[in-house]
């Protein structure tokens, strides 16, 4: 039987505006080729990749009582996540992203809505029983949560389980709490820009030693179209990306993050093993509109590996 694994995480919706030829600027429009409202946020989308490829996970997080909840706790469900633990509050609001997608990149503005809500109170006694690894993600935008993710992962690891933990961008870029969760993380995964914003560094070699001085175990640096380097025990790894004409980068990241933990933590493959299989799946990903909207299933990513692309 699969291992079962917990994400504590934010919740919102994604309004993705596609096919842009560029950034609107003020006074000034521009026109894209369409509209897509669909599930959203980093830890909801890493829960339904981690279900589709195979793995057994459980979401705890909170929503309102309205549709654009309604839509999010669905999208999970059918996508094979435990969603018993989901608090849906009608007190609350639920949070959207406005996603500005570029072929290279993209933009986004976040309403944060129940994401800044959730906090240590909504966490039942017993959290960690029955699981046996944990994914944290987005702790700038779970402000009622954050104060408390570094005990929570210390509980967790004492508890057995296996930590994750992609911070993702911090828009203060103050990036505190890092520094303190890091010691606590089986694997540490933050993007190039991430990693080279926390530790003052100018490239993304340079912040991963810097990074691996902080107590992680393991630190994953994503390098967007160029793979991944990752460092433990003073060996670094190097992966190249997976050659593709991306459609949609929205929840590539995260993508990335399920199948790497899939691939190390679960199946207990080697951290060469899991780069390549990661970086198979992010480029998967980016071949579909929004972060989850269609199923990513682990033959899907041994076909790209197999293929040398998408």
């Amino acid at each position: 039987m699969s291992k079962r694994f917990l994400v504590i995480g934010e919740i919102n919706v994604d309004v993705i505006l596609s096919g842009l030829p560029a950034l609107p600027e003020l006074g000034r429009e521009v026109v894209c080729d369409s509209v897509e409202t669909v599930m959203g946020s980093a830890s909801a989308i890493y829960a339904c990749r981690t279900a589709t490829l195979g793995q057994q996970v459980s979401f705890i997080g909170l929503v309102g009582d309205d549709a654009y909840g309604h839509l999010c706790v669905e999208s999970l469900a059918a996508a094979g996540v435990d969603t018993g633990l989901v608090i849906v509050d009608p007190a609350r609001h639920t949070g959207a992203t406005f996603v500005m997608s570029l072929p290279e990149n993209r933009a986004m503005v976040t309403h944060l809505g129940s994401i800044a809500e959730l906090s240590a109170r909504h966490l039942p006694p017993g959290l960690f029983l029955g699981f046996e690894h944990v994914h944290v993600t987005s702790p700038f935008l779970q402000v009622g949560l954050a104060p408390d993710l570094p005990r929570l992962a210390r509980e967790a690891r004492d508890h057995g389980l296996t930590v994750s933990f992609d911070p993702q961008w911090d828009p203060g870029e103050t990036w505190t709490c890092v520094r303190e969760m890091a010691p606590s993380c089986t694997v540490l995964m933050p993007s190039e820009e991430e990693a080279c914003g926390m530790t003052g560094r100018a490239a993304a070699r340079e912040a991963l030693d810097a990074l691996a001085g902080w107590g992680s175990e393991l630190v994953v640096v994503k390098l967007g179209a160029g793979g991944a380097i990752a460092a433990s025990g003073g060996r670094v790894v190097r992966q190249p990306g997976v050659p593709i004409k991306p459609v949609d980068t929205t929840g590539a990241g995260d993508t990335f993050d399920a199948a790497f933990v899939k691939r190390l933590i679960a199946d207990g493959r080697s951290v060469e093993e899991s780069l390549a299989y990661a970086c198979a799946a992010g480029a998967a990903a980016c071949m579909q509109v929004g972060g989850a909207s269609e199923p990513l299933r682990h033959k899907d990513v041994m076909r790209v590996m197999r293929d040398g692309h998408v």
